[in-house]
């Protein structure tokens, strides 16, 4: 019984690790990041910059345009990001890694512009 018990330990092991292994037709997790940082600084610079005072029409049309640019940056499109999209969500571990990342290099961005500035002393030297 222990044996059985074993076995079936080891086969939910290996099934639930090759469920999270990235298939060769989906986006790798650290392209998927960096696609995903600038698809999000994208979005950050038409909702803070960009769109000020502009129509909801304009807006998306800004945002298609940089989300172009950015799938040309990453040698990638719309619908193999969607897929690999798709694909991430279906699997929350491999998913919450790559958000968690993002959260991360955000929280270390947001550290850096707090700190508050320091001035130089000034020169003591009397002429």
């Amino acid at each position: 019984m222990k044996k059985l018990l074993l076995v079936f330990v080891v086969i939910l092991f290996f099934s639930c690790s090759q469920d999270n292994k990235v298939p060769g037709n989906i986006i790798e997790p650290v392209r998927m990041q960096e696609l995903m940082w600038d698809l999000f600084r994208a979005d950050a610079f038409i909702t803070n910059f960009a769109s000020k005072g502009d129509t909801a029409f304009k807006q998306l049309k800004e945002s298609v345009i940089l989300y172009r640019q950015v799938f040309e940056i990453h040698k990638t499109n719309k619908e193999e990001f969607k897929k690999s999209l798709d694909w991430y969500q279906l699997h929350p571990v491999v998913m919450k890694r790559i958000l968690d990342t993002l959260q991360g290099r955000q929280s270390k961005i947001m550290q850096e512009r707090s700190k508050p500035v320091t001035t130089p002393p000034s020169d003591t030297l009397k002429i």
